[in-house]
């Protein structure tokens, strides 16, 4: 046989999904780590260039109308750390000259609240430049007006750091998100571990024994642990059934073909030619009962497997009844008598119903089928007029081998046991009654089928 599926499995089914959204969300994390450690980034950096800028804005200071700036050392000492980066610096007077710095480095393009360092991303020589301005308003008399101090500085140290966080993040997250994945499947095969215990209460059990399981079991497995246990009943019920039934079966035809070849021994001894025709007369008469034991046999067993082999199709119970040849029919219903049947099996009852009722009844005969409404029940039978079984042995018609047949007679005892079954399969029961005619009914009562169901 070959291994299955991964995915038939059900640790594969929880696994798999779970799989895929921790991928899912270990991709969408990686895509928003990105941008938070360079927002990070950004605002580490971005304090010491407010240091800065805010350093230098202190020192500038009018002088006979003229802005001086006295650059302070400090301003650039936690910037130089960079050592891969450029600092720029630019200070603009109130008529907008260059006091001190790079020319090169361009001014705010969007209005500047006084005291507050703003951030902008621009470019200086071609390089990616982060830059904080500063405005400050001056109000001497010999000058009045807004001073601006820009402090500049390229970006590859923050970048290099950003992607380290960034690299570093996605380390962190792989780690997670493994981590919850081995949780997840030791989770899984905790919460698993019922089933394998109802593999293990089955394996032990003993090849004979079908007694029921009793095990513990969670919520979510009580329906299978009892559907398991009604399976064991049925397969119980029919081993039994199929035990005995081999048993009866064995000691019949033990018994017929023992008395056959007793009778041929007692044939092959005698000289007497009347007493011989006797003893052949008795030898036929038990061969052909044989025979028909043997067929009765050979056709119960067909019933009880397709009892359990072949589903039930919608049936109309007067297309049976206008199959016979053999016996008239009675009037039949105009409309259809639907039942859920197995064809094969309802054909074989009736002709054992018509069988037992040639052989020990007496005419006339004739099928009959109805409905009877207040049980809800569709009735198959075969009438005759002669004595029928006796009402104290109703009870045990249908029984295997019960041998007190219609009129008293001996049968051999399977006929009606085969009726029996074929209705039991069909959710019905054997039907016997009399007329107020005084003849006598014997055959099956099935449920109605309503509607054909979909096929």
């Amino acid at each position: 046989m070959s291994a299955p599926y991964p995915y038939s499995s059900i640790k594969a089914r929880l696994l798999i999904p779970l799989l895929a959204i921790l991928l899912a969300g270990t991709f969408a994390l990686a895509v928003a780590a990105a941008p938070y450690s360079r927002k990070a980034v950004d605002s580490v950096y971005d304090l010491l260039l407010a240091g800065a800028v805010l350093q230098i804005g202190e020192r500038v200071q009018v002088d006979d109308g003229e802005v001086v700036v006295d650059l302070p050392g400090s301003a650039f000492e936690l910037l130089a750390l960079a050592r891969e980066d450029r600092v720029f610096y630019r200070i603009l007077s109130p008529d907008g000259r260059t006091v001190t710095g790079d020319d090169v480095l361009p001014e705010p393009v969007r209005h500047l609240t006084p005291g507050k360092p703003v951030f902008y991303n621009s470019s200086v020589l071609g390089s990616p430049v982060r830059v904080a301005a500063l405005r400050r308003e001056m109000a001497e008399r010999s000058l009045s007006g807004p001073v601006l101090v820009l402090v500049a500085q390229t970006m590859q140290a923050r970048d290099d750091l950003a992607e380290t966080l960034w690299r570093g993040s996605l380390v962190a997250i792989g780690l997670v998100c493994l981590l919850i994945l081995l949780l997840s499947a030791l989770a899984v095969r905790v919460a698993l571990r019922p089933l394998a215990s109802i593999d293990q209460a089955l394996l032990a059990k003993n090849p004979r024994d079908l007694s029921p399981l009793v095990i513990e079991a969670p919520a979510e497995l009580t329906h299978t642990v009892s559907a398991i246990n009604q399976f064991l009943d049925r397969l119980r019920t029919q081993v039994n059934s199929t035990q005995s039934f081999i048993a009866d079966v064995s000691h019949q035809l033990r018994t017929a073909i023992t008395a056959i070849r007793a009778q041929a021994e007692l044939a092959a001894e005698e000289d007497d030619p009347q007493r011989l025709r006797l003893l052949a007369a008795r030898i036929h008469k038990r061969s052909v009962g044989l025979g028909r034991l043997s067929s009765q046999i050979l056709n119960r067993a067909m019933v009880i497997h397709r009892a359990d082999a072949v589903p039930l199709i919608p049936l109309d119970l007067r297309a049976l009844a206008l199959n016979v040849d053999d016996l008239d029919h009675a009037p039949l219903p105009k409309d259809e008598v639907l039942v859920a049947g197995d064809p094969v099996s309802l054909e074989e009852a009736l002709n054992n119903l018509i069988s037992n009722a040639l052989r020990y009844g007496q005419p006339p005969f004739a099928v009959r089928v109805w409905q009877d409404d207040q049980a809800d029940r569709a009735c198959l039978a075969v009438r005759d007029h002669g004595q029928g079984i006796p009402p104290e042995h109703w009870e045990q018609a249908g029984e295997r081998f019960n041998r007190i047949g219609q009129g008293g007679a001996e049968s051999a005892g399977l006929g009606l046991a085969i009726v029996k079954a074929v209705a039991e399969a069909h959710q019905g029961s054997l039907l016997i009654q009399r007329g107020d005619d005084g003849g006598f009914e014997i055959g099956m009562s099935i449920p109605l089928l309503h509607e054909e169901p979909l096929a």
